[in-house]
């Protein structure tokens, strides 16, 4: 049965957890009540935007219906704050309306700084997946924050979360690994100030492109560049397309992840002695790629143990975006590796093993597996990975499923971003190994087995159930 049981169990680890809110009567109401203003309100969850002068004075934007520049040309930032509706529901573990800079400012007036950043990565997961939804058009309101602001103080909010007295590798690695991540973008301001006048330029062609103006003024991030792919899509060969297209890749310019920015990165630490650590782990162009999996695999890794080691609040916040970056790139390989053929089961071995530790330098294991990770240690080491990241937000799960179940859906998101994702496809050409290898697995023939698979009814509700019986 050693098959049956890894495509079933891989299978049944990716779905979602469907977890019921654990809330009193109380708080469910007080959910719903401060819940319903930012669905009802023109700026839901936001208040009116503000300037905070670079003497830390918070001074409106707008006075008597005249819009105004309160701190002269050079303010400290510009942005809309969190509404009370939206700061009680904060309180609660469900905070939405985030934006970098006002939160930064306000640092020290959180309780929870582990429930913020929560916050940060759910919200993000939400809108990108429900763009219909109000919470999701509120983050391309016209002028809500500033691209310019958020890219420069997006830095100094990962640095103050890293440097907090208790934050914990075994807890929290994960969460600083999703935030950066999510929200990753090089502060360039030149390129960044590009970006806003080629976003103006589209507008002024054609008024239906406001929404996404607004979205690249507010906040850049890769989130961005599916949703300018669609809408560039839409439109006919002609100046705009072509825009759109330039947008796309200027934008690609602040977020894109690559060898090169990997090896740029690394010249950036101030631990030099950990920078040629990591560069001589970096693959060269010609290196075998299942050797250039395990070395990037290991970049992921040391970055981590470098993180856990408390090195300094900057260092650390770049050495995380090291990790992502090997991460990504890892992703890349391992993808390219699993289109071409010919490959043995030891290299398919050795490719589960360098995934399986790219997984824990993304966070999502709590050590370097070093036990058996095919046949049903692979679904182990799946079903282990999706218990963690549920447990990296079960302090704030209850309200956040009881206002928005289809947070549910975080997990199957972080593990399809992952290097897991790759993993699960390695370990099913695996397993279709063993199955050609063996006619009759026990008392069930391979083609009942492989239809079971493929319909996703072979002991996926068995295994759903014992699965979910052990989540947070």
């Amino acid at each position: 049965m050693r098959s049956v049981g890894l495509l079933a169990v891989l299978l049944a680890a990716l779905a979602g957890p469907g977890l019921a809110a654990d809330l009193t009567k109380a708080q469910q109401d007080e959910l719903r009540r401060n819940w319903a203003p930012c669905l009802s309100k023109l700026k839901g969850p936001y208040t009116e935007n503000f300037c905070v002068c670079a003497n830390g004075e918070k001074l409106p934007v707008q006075v008597d219906n005249q819009i105004r520049t309160p701190c002269g040309p050079n303010p400290r930032f510009c942005a809309a704050f969190r509404a009370p509706w939206a700061e009680a529901l904060g309180r609660r573990g469900m905070w939405v309306a985030n934006l970098f800079s006002p939160d930064l400012l306000q640092w020290d007036t959180f309780a929870d700084h582990h429930a913020l950043v929560r916050g940060y990565i759910l919200e993000q997961y939400f809108t990108n997946a429900n763009p219909a939804h109000k919470l999701a058009e509120m983050r391309a309101y016209g002028g809500l924050a500033g691209a310019e602001y958020e890219a420069a103080d997006a830095p100094r909010f990962f640095e103050r979360y890293l440097a907090l007295p208790d934050w914990d590798d075994a807890r929290h690695y994960l969460l600083s690994y999703e935030l950066q991540r999510r929200y990753y973008v090089r502060n360039d301001q030149a390129e960044i100030q590009k970006i806003r006048l080629i976003a103006i330029r589209i507008q002024q062609l054609d008024p239906r492109f406001k929404p996404l103006r607004d979205a690249t003024h507010n906040q850049l991030s890769a989130a961005l560049l599916p949703k300018l792919r669609a809408f560039r899509d839409k439109l006919p060969v002609g100046a705009e397309r072509a825009q759109v297209d330039e947008l796309m890749t200027e934008i690609g310019k602040l977020v894109s992840l690559d060898e090169n920015v990997l090896r740029t990165e690394l010249s950036q630490l101030d631990d030099k002695a950990l920078a040629a650590e990591l560069s001589a782990k970096v693959p060269a162009t010609s290196t075998d790629p299942v050797d250039a999996m395990a070395g990037l695999a290991s970049v992921m890794a040391r970055a981590r143990a470098a993180v856990a080691a408390k090195t300094s609040p900057p260092d650390a916040r770049r050495i995380v975006d090291v990790a992502l970056t090997a991460g990504s790139v890892v992703q890349r390989r391992a993808a390219v590796w699993l289109e071409a053929k010919g490959q043995s089961a030891k290299q398919r071995q050795q490719v589960l093993g360098a995934l399986a530790t790219a997984a824990y330098g993304a966070g999502l294991l709590a050590e370097v597996p070093r036990a058996e990770i095919d046949g049903p240690g692979a679904a182990r080491l799946v079903d282990t990975a999706r218990q963690n990241v549920l447990a990296a937000f079960a302090d704030v799960w209850p309200a956040w499923t009881f206002l928005l179940p289809q947070v549910n859906g975080i997990v199957d998101d972080v593990l399809d971003a992952s290097p897991l994702h790759d993993f699960v496809s390695i370990a099913r050409v695996a397993a279709r190994g063993h199955l050609k290898q063996r006619p009759f697995v026990g008392n069930v023939s391979r083609s009942k087995v492989a239809r079971g698979v493929r319909s996703g009814s072979t002991g996926r509700g068995t295994m759903m159930v014992s699965l979910q019986g052990r989540l947070p």
